[in-house]
């Protein structure tokens, strides 16, 4: 009785209350720009937002007033600038936002509080202006409406997770929204404010709290889970039943939590099993009704982190022991081994008990790739989807071994090849710069890490009759050096001894030969290894590696070429440890095919070193040593060495365009030499310039001291000479300035160039600079000719074409053309005479390719007296490049120009009929350009505004052809497209074309902006003037159908009249975004003679061809035609012929329409139109 009493009590108590609290917690959002803001923003300047509250949430006792609302925040939070605040209350029966439009519209609410606010210690209160009735039937909407500017530095308010999309809100610190009539988009979120409603009863029952973790029918849960809720209003406390079947507790049965919104479980559970619980609430001594059951399943037990070996260990002990970390919950662990990935041909899922390491009872094979893995289990669970490792063993160890890397793919490793440990890298690549088509790669970073590699294990390392072979060179940088010793441990890279030497890469084009004789190793020591033991951090390339017996004859080593001349050489080497008897056999060749045991030697030497003779200037030659030891006994040839031989001198005139090699590359029988830090001359193609030229490109830490060298010319002393060449240096908004010098010498070296010709301190500007400098050498011989980088670090380029060095001409050649008048058919060329000025005038070479003219091109145009010529019988719409020459006197002509002027002839004139429908291009002779007006100022944008497109965007919008369209939304834009120039000088033509206007990416009618414009102009001038005959603007906007405009051409007969479409978005920003569309664009003849000007007889039906004509007009039928009158378009008789034949000669007649009457002899007339081409 007592208990029943103690209820009713605390129920009378909640009843008196008449609050509701939903969520409970301190989480606000501060400064995070992506929680929730509710039930306002304090952190935007204006804001909005809605929240639905679920009738099950509130869980009122019944019906009832809601008189005021509290929210919560810390106690000196400060609202001074969030504290306008609009309220709305609602009933819905949504339970969450569908989309982030979908805001309760006010008419659906009520409006129960307007003014501000204040924070009391902690809590807003709003006491409603009248209560509001909520019939606990629907859910309740929540709506605030903040309106003062400024933020109070972050989101104050406390909030919880409740469920998905039960939040909608939008805040800016620009634009307030008008909750009235709202257009903004907002944001939907789980986040909604903690919250009191103030005069609804709590239900005495509670609700079921709402779970938020884990998820229903969570996965992969630990196994020592945590269950968190949501605080139920007016609920004293939990509790919580678990269990492994659906209603079962065998795990808690309904455990009372207390007050708190969040448990861990205190006993592990089982690994991937599913469980079930349900958790409830209790106000006092009334319990939560029919709360829903959840499950979650716990994750599987963890694989075991595998120790060792490391992956994809090599070189193993045929009995490996693999160790791993032990598994959280495992009571023991499983093995599976292959010889193929997946495999289980060794071990089978064997069981290892609880153990943490295994060593195989039985031998592996040698030199195979084993693949493993281990698993963790407990009574319930095994692990699953384990990674597969694998490790290799140790190989058989061989007498001799041989390796080119050609038979693996790049990137992999041959059989008991390996890099040893975790420092620098190594590995296999493809490269064609040794034997083709892999070498070895081998990086160390620092020398305190170097890379090692090993090789494969040999029996033969204890008897010192062997020896080691390889190829290296460096990569990208020459210096750093490879050590070659053996490894104690093959598995341990610090177990390293060297065999006493080191081996530089002296080069990256050169390979490097290296032979270590004799080796011996400690008993026991199976494996040689490289290291590379830097000191700079240059990689390395290895290549041809071999291990084997020494032979009875050992070759020679070192082979170099030394004083290599035009037609002859000397070849030196280094003899082996033990000298042949015999002397030695050299073998040379123009091919790089190496001789065999039984290839005929070119010759014998007994000494080390042998001279070359006979040979063929500027060739590649290739040279093999060997020993011969007795008659029997010959080594075998050494490794190829190569040479080319030098350059013979040329006489002049010596010419170099640098076109004929493939950039980066020289040309042959020239040469550049660096003596600096910086870069090296080579060749490149570069702007402006035709073809390739010679470029220095710059260094950004080190200047520039590089020489280029021309091949031997042959001078003669006394006689003066002239150099002539193009220079620039790179072009760009920033422009660095270079140097450069132009020196000659008797030898192609620095010190050689002892004839300064021309110092360029300074070269700046980008512009392509033509120069020459005369010369006169002191004494017959061959020079070089040497040009000088030596600009500062950091600038650009330097460019460098078109030398040419000849004898000073007497008869120089003009300077600075110019073209001027360019029509469709002709042009104006003009030039700077030279000085002296020639006896016999110029010459004269046009040409539509720029392919210069040589000294034996016969000129176009020739007895030219003045400094200009006109052009004439050009082709329309062609490029001309011209040069001019000198002529001193009847035998002597100067060098063509060193510079061409080139132009563009225009299209020429048509004559109607002129048809554009715009169906693949915007047409021949058509122009796309952007800016000015037709009233003022010139177009000199190069935008395309007018583009083609689908007619009215059908049947995609913005894409397609077959007609024309200009899009006007951006402001400031004014695009042209100006179609082909027309001849109308024959008069009585009109133009038309259809237009029509869309929206952008619909086919829906539009209006035009405000102060948009499309415009149809004429030009009767060539496009220096134009008239505007249409324009189209908001208040005569086209519909979103086809429309045809068409105007008579009366009056308009310019011989180069050119129509334009003009549109201009203006600089209002209007909101319209269209398409404004023209198509089937036409010009021809008007219709302007009516039925009483012209009779015809249809019985005759006389027919005139071909029309439009040329010459001659040909009737169909002259029998019975008495008189031909023929009449200009103005009505003007030009010509009458009487008793004609069948030919018609009108060639007199101008380009343009006639009317043609045939008078027949039975009275009657028939008039045709007729064009004269």
């Amino acid at each position: 009785m007592k208990k029943l009493l103690l209820t009713y009590l605390l129920f009378l108590g909640t009843l008196l209350s008449a609050q509701i609290t939903l969520g409970s917690g301190t989480t606000s959002g501060g400064v995070s720009t992506s929680v929730a803001t509710v039930p306002w923003s304090t952190y935007y300047g204006y804001s909005y937002a809605q929240q639905i509250l679920l009738k099950t949430d509130i869980n009122a006792a019944g019906a009832g007033n809601i008189t005021g609302l509290r929210f919560f925040l810390g106690a000196s939070a400060s609202l001074s600038n969030s504290n306008d605040v609009v309220v709305y209350l609602g009933q819905t029966t949504k339970t969450s936002f569908s989309s982030t439009t979908d805001w309760v519209p006010t008419s659906a609410m009520t409006q129960v509080y307007s003014g501000t606010v204040t924070n009391n210690a902690g809590v807003v209160e709003i006491t409603l202006t009248a209560p509001f009735a909520y019939d606990n039937v629907n859910n309740l909407v929540i709506a605030i409406d903040e309106n003062k500017a400024g933020d109070d530095g972050g989101e104050l308010f406390y909030t919880y997770t409740s469920g998905t999309n039960k939040t909608l809100y939008y805040r800016s610190d620009t634009t307030n929204p008008n909750p009235a009539s709202i257009t903004q988009t907002g944001t939907r979120s789980a986040t909604q404010s903690v919250v009191t409603l103030l005069g609804l009863a709590p239900n005495p029952v509670p609700a079921c709290p709402a779970v938020t973790a884990p998820t229903a029918a969570a996965t992969g849960v630990s196994v020592l889970p945590t269950i968190t809720w949501n605080a139920v209003s007016g609920a004293t406390g939990y509790r919580l039943s678990v269990g492994t079947t659906s209603g079962g507790t065998d795990v808690l049965n309904n455990v009372d939590l207390g007050n708190v919104t969040t448990y861990t479980l205190a006993s592990s559970l089982q690994f991937n099993t599913q469980y079930y619980y349900t958790l409830s609430s209790y106000n006092g001594a009334i319990p939560s009704v029919a709360c829903s059951e959840r499950s979650f399943t716990t994750s599987n037990i963890t694989c075991p982190a595998v120790t060792a070996p490391a992956a994809a260990a090599v070189g193993l002990s045929v009995t490996p022991t693999i160790t791993w970390t032990a598994s959280p919950g495992a009571t023991g662990y499983k093995i599976s081994v292959g010889t193929t990935a997946g495999g289980t041909n060794v071990l089978n899922n064997v069981d290892l008990g609880n153990v943490t390491s295994y060593t195989f009872a039985s031998a592996l094979m040698n030199s195979t790739k084993y693949y493993y893995t281990v698993n963790s289990y407990s009574a319930l669970a095994t692990s699953s989807g384990c990674t597969e490792r694998n490790f290799t063993t140790i190989c058989t160890p061989v007498a001799s071994f041989s390796e080119n890397f050609d038979t693996v793919t790049a990137g992999t490793w041959p059989n008991c090849w390996a890099k040893v440990g975790a420092n620098g890298s190594a590995y296999t690549q493809a490269s064609t710069v040794m034997s083709a088509p892999n070498n070895m790669y081998i990086y160390t970073t620092t020398a305190s890490t170097p890379a090692v590699v090993s090789m494969p294990p040999v029996s033969t390392l204890q008897l010192g009759t062997y020896r080691l072979k390889f190829k290296m060179r460096g990569n990208f940088t020459a210096g750093d050096k490879i050590d070659v010793g053996y490894l104690t441990d093959p598995a341990d890279a610090s177990t390293f001894v060297s065999f006493g030497s080191t081996y530089t890469a002296n080069s990256i084009t050169a390979i490097d030969n290296y032979t270590i004789n004799n080796i011996t190793a400690p008993a026991g020591v199976t494996t040689m290894a490289f290291k590379h033991i830097g000191p700079s951090g240059y990689s390395i390339l290895i290549d041809d590696v071999v291990y084997e017996l020494m032979p009875s004859c050992i070759e020679p080593s070192a082979v170099t070429v030394s004083a290599i001349g035009a037609n002859n050489a000397t070849v030196s080497w280094t003899a082996p440890l033990s000298a042949p008897g015999n002397g030695y056999e050299f073998y040379y060749s123009t091919t790089n095919t190496a001789p065999t045991a039984s290839t005929t030697a070119s010759g014998t030497s007994s000494t080390t070193s042998a001279p070359l003779s006979g040979l063929t200037s500027s060739t590649t030659y290739y040279v093999w040593v060997r020993s011969v030891c007795s008659t029997s006994d010959k080594s075998v040839w050494t490794a190829m060495a190569t040479f080319t031989t030098a350059c013979n001198a040329v006489n002049i005139p010596y010419t170099l365009n640098f076109d004929g090699v493939t950039t980066p590359a020289l040309p042959v029988c020239t040469s550049a030499v660096n003596l600096g830090t910086g870069n090296i001359w080579n060749t490149s193609t570069a702007t402006g310039f035709t073809g390739n030229v010679l470029n220095y490109t710059y260094n950004s830490s080190n200047a520039a001291n590089t020489w280029f060298f021309t091949q031997g010319i042959n001078l003669t002393a006394g006689v003066s000479y002239r150099i002539k060449y193009k220079y620039s240096n790179a072009t760009g908004t920033t422009q660095y300035p270079e140097k450069m010098k132009v020196s000659y010498g008797s030898s192609a070296t620095a010190a050689g160039m002892n004839n300064l010709l021309k110092d360029y301190p300074v070269i700046t500007g980008g512009v392509i600079t033509n120069d020459f400098v005369d010369f006169t050498p002191a004494s017959t011989g061959v020079y070089y000719f040497g040009f000088n980088a030596y600009s500062a670090a950091n600038m650009n380029r330097i460019y460098v074409d078109d030398i040419n060095i000849d004898v000073t001409p007497t008869c120089f050649e003009p300077t600075a053309l110019v073209s001027s008048n360019i029509t469709a058919s002709s042009a104006n060329v003009a030039w700077t005479a030279p000085a002296p000025a020639p006896g016999n005038g110029y010459e004269i070479y046009y040409s539509t390719t720029n392919t210069a003219p040589t000294g034996t091109t016969a000129p176009t145009i020739t007895g030219i007296t003045g400094t200009s010529q006109a052009l004439s019988n050009l082709s329309p719409v062609s490029t001309y490049y011209v040069w001019v020459r000198s002529k001193c006197s009847a035998n002597e002509v100067s060098s063509w120009s060193s510079n061409f002027v080139s132009f563009s002839t225009p299209c020429a004139a048509a004559v109607p009929t002129y048809t554009n429908d715009f169906a693949s291009t915007a047409g021949s002779c058509t122009s796309n350009v952007s800016g000015g007006s037709p009233t003022g100022g010139a177009a000199t944008g190069t935008t395309a505004y007018w583009v083609q497109s689908n007619w009215l965007n059908t049947p995609s919008a913005n894409t397609g052809t077959g007609s024309m369209k200009m899009n006007l939304y951006s402001v400031n834009r004014a695009g042209w497209l100006k179609l082909a120039p027309l001849n109308l000088s024959a008069g009585g033509y009109k133009v038309k074309f259809d237009y029509a206007v869309t929206t952008y990416s619909g086919t829906a009618a539009s209006a035009m902006g405000s102060d948009d414009v499309v415009q149809f102009v004429v030009s009767q001038d060539g496009g220096n003037t134009w008239t505007i005959l249409q324009t189209w603007n908001a208040a005569n906007a086209p519909s979103n159908t086809s429309n045809t405009f068409s105007l008579d051409l009366t009056g308009y007969t310019g011989a180069n009249t050119i129509f334009a479409f003009y549109g201009n978005d203006g600089t209002v920003d209007d909101t319209e975004d269209y398409n404004f569309y023209i198509d089937n664009f036409v010009v021809e003849l008007s219709n302007i003679l009516s039925a009483s000007d012209v009779k015809v007889n249809a019985n005759n039906g006389i027919k005139l061809y071909p029309n439009p004509f040329s010459e001659v007009l040909n009737i169909s039928d002259a029998s019975n035609v008495k008189n031909v009158l023929v009449t200009d378009f103005s009505g003007r008789l030009v010509k009458t012929i009487a008793n004609p034949g069948k030919e018609l000669h009108l060639g007199e007649l101008k380009q343009g329409m006639y009317l043609v009457t045939l008078e027949m002899k039975d009275g009657s007339k028939q008039t045709i139109k007729a064009i004269k081409k």
